[in-house]
């Protein structure tokens, strides 16, 4: 009797030595990929990729590749916000994006050329040009006129 209870007790365990790898290797994360292209449809390499678990405060931040590319492989499962920047375009932000266990979600990202905002100021005085006349004038002040050598 002792010999079968330690025998199937030697059974639970080494059972449950070939259970516990399976146990520990489920995923609890999700994974985020996508590529970033302008309003033409050409791909940006080199763009700022950011994500920003709105739970949590993670963030994680990737480049994009040279087809516009980027993975985010393993994200903490939650709420996530996506930012995309790149010098010359307008900032891309998506909030909202859900991430469940083992996931595997795609968001494509199209960014739109920025507005350019500036101010160009001419400290200079420069000579203005008419271009509808073929004549040359000049105007002449006061004092010219008075240095003026008399004969």
């Amino acid at each position: 009797m002792n010999r079968k209870i330690l025998s199937s007790l030697l059974f639970v365990i080494v059972a449950g030595l070939f259970l516990v790898p399976r146990i520990a290797a489920q995923f609890t994360t999700a994974s985020l990929s996508g590529t970033v292209a302008d309003q033409s449809g050409a791909y940006i390499p080199d763009a700022k990729v950011t994500v920003l678990n709105l739970d949590t405060g993670f963030t994680q931040t990737v480049s994009t590749g040279g087809a516009g590319d980027y993975l985010f492989s393993r994200l903490p499962v939650g709420r996530y916000k996506l930012t995309v920047e790149k010098e010359g375009l307008q900032t891309y932000i998506q909030s909202g994006i859900q991430l469940t266990v083992n996931q595997a979600a795609t968001q494509n990202v199209q960014l739109q050329v920025a507005k350019v905002v500036g101010q160009v100021t001419v400290l200079a005085d420069i000579p203005l040009v008419t271009t509808s006349e073929a004549t040359l004038g000049q105007l002449v002040d006061e004092k010219r006129i008075l240095d003026l050598p008399l004969n």
